[in-house]
């Protein structure tokens, strides 16, 4: 274990004001997050500390939820410039080249903050470090035309990728009950109907390797499944499709679709090289149109 990460054990030990003050800083100038998972301990995996950590937000009222995504700074913005980000943001944006942008990327970054703020009420948030450069531009001037709901749940989800990072830099993420040799990481997804803006509830799954299916399983209210599609044992690296079946979805919320549908089943085929790291593989979708990315 690195000395400079902490076992479960340890945390679960803490006092509760030594583990806000570790933990405090995982979500943006939000501390009673860690307040509200420190009252749940002891946990019995690192798994299930971070899930925590997620379950607290989901069940905050919608003003936490807007007021955390508040907290957060904008890239490239007035605090980068001033030297004033925390020191977690400071180190995200500037692995991203974001404090080293050409005069052109410093203006599309300041237009599309000013944009996006206008259009939502809170920053532009995303998980820099999935992301190279130029990708964050193209991602940025793509989701400021999302609907509210939709581009709600995108920055929520982008705010928790950004907590399991910054966790992995305190937590030890071994697992004491896991065997020797058991994989570390899982494979979620998440659906978004850009047309409702909101998640997409009822959606069927079904992951594939190959010829055979893996999970068949619908979306719940949250546009997520119950349980990983992947986790354990059965994660392994290799290739993968999820068919995602949005036509079916659609007809569901009374759209009118052609005859065949433009878009039926959207196939997703990927790749997972690293059993010990998650793979989020997200849609966000309309009749017309979809985008996914890789996240965490």
């Amino acid at each position: 274990m690195n000395p400079e990460k902490h076992s479960l054990k340890q945390i679960n030990a803490l006092p509760a004001e030594a583990f806000v003050e570790l933990f405090g800083g995982l979500y943006e100038h939000s501390p009673w997050i860690a307040e509200a998972v420190a009252a749940q301990r002891p946990f019995d995996s690192p798994r299930a500390l971070l899930a925590a950590f997620r379950s607290v937000v989901r069940a905050a009222s919608d003003a936490a939820k807007l007021e955390l995504l508040r907290a957060h700074p904008d890239l490239a913005g007035k605090l980068a410039v001033a030297g004033e980000l925390t020191h977690a943001s400071a180190s995200e944006q500037a692995s991203a080249g974001l404090d080293q942008l050409s005069q052109a990327d410093f203006d599309a970054f300041q237009e599309l903050n000013a944009a996006y703020r206008a259009r939502f009420g809170f920053p532009f948030i995303i998980c820099v470090r999935n992301y190279e450069q130029a990708a964050i531009l193209a991602t940025f001037r793509q989701r400021v035309r999302h609907e509210l709901g939709a581009e709600r749940a995108e920055a929520l989800h982008q705010v928790h990728d950004i907590a399991y990072f910054r966790s992995e830099e305190i937590l030890d993420m071994t697992d004491p009950n896991a065997s020797a040799g058991t994989p570390t990481g899982k494979l979620s997804t998440h659906v978004l109907d850009t047309v409702h803006g909101g998640p997409a509830a009822g959606v069927r799954i079904v992951l594939r390797q190959g010829k055979k299916t893996l999970v068949d399983t619908v979306t719940n209210d949250d546009g997520r499944t119950d349980d990983p599609l992947l986790i354990g044992e059965a994660f392994q690296t290799g290739t993968y499709e999820l068919d995602f079946h949005v036509a079916a979805y659609f007809l569901g919320q009374s759209m009118k679709m052609g005859v065949p549908p433009f878009l039926d089943v959207v196939t997703i085929r990927f790749g997972i090289s690293a059993e010990n790291e998650n793979y989020h593989v997200p849609l966000l979708c309309s009749p017309w149109a979809y985008n996914t990315y890789r996240g965490s």
